[in-house]
């Protein structure tokens, strides 16, 4: 099931994720990231279009330019309510931050307003994180306790996959 969703100006996509969780609301973690990049004057993009994405597997998000917009795909994982706010806004803002001018790679520039994210609000922006190599730490997540990857697959931090 798709749904529509408002970011900014546009209008975007959003996987309808069902799984039992309750999700996140994108809209009010995409408007906090804009408002931390607007009181430090970070210049990202206007034309941003920003989804949950059900099929993303290995990583946290991605940014791609089109033309003049971006498109950043969130990896629905991060929609759960298990997940902190915190981590979900790290990721959205690393992508954001692939929108600002010179930033579309992990640069000296985009190092520097991550630095200052971090100063300013506490908030963590790595470069690369993958999806198998880290949990957040919650006392109730075991090292081996599996994970949808969001493709009916489940697959354990061993490497193992098994069907769902």
């Amino acid at each position: 099931e798709i749904s529509e969703c408002l970011v900014g100006s546009e209008m975007c996509i959003r996987d309808s994720y069902q799984r039992g969780a309750k999700m996140k609301d994108l809209d009010s973690l995409v408007f906090d990231c804009f408002r931390i990049c607007n009181a430090l004057e970070i210049p990202f993009s206007d034309n941003i279009s920003i989804v949950w994405n059900g099929r993303i597997t290995k990583k946290w998000g991605y940014c791609r330019k089109i033309r003049d917009a971006y498109q950043i795909s969130i990896a629905t994982r991060l929609s759960e309510d298990a997940v902190p706010d915190e981590k979900t806004k790290s990721v959205i803002l690393h992508e954001i931050l692939h929108t600002c001018p010179g930033c579309m790679n992990h640069g000296k520039l985009w190092k520097h307003y991550c630095k200052e994210i971090k100063a300013v609000f506490g908030i963590k922006i790595k470069t690369t994180i993958f999806m198998e190599k880290e949990m957040w730490r919650d006392k109730n997540v075991s090292s081996e306790q599996n994970f949808r990857t969001g493709t009916g697959i489940y697959k354990n931090l061993s490497g193992k996959y098994r069907a769902a």
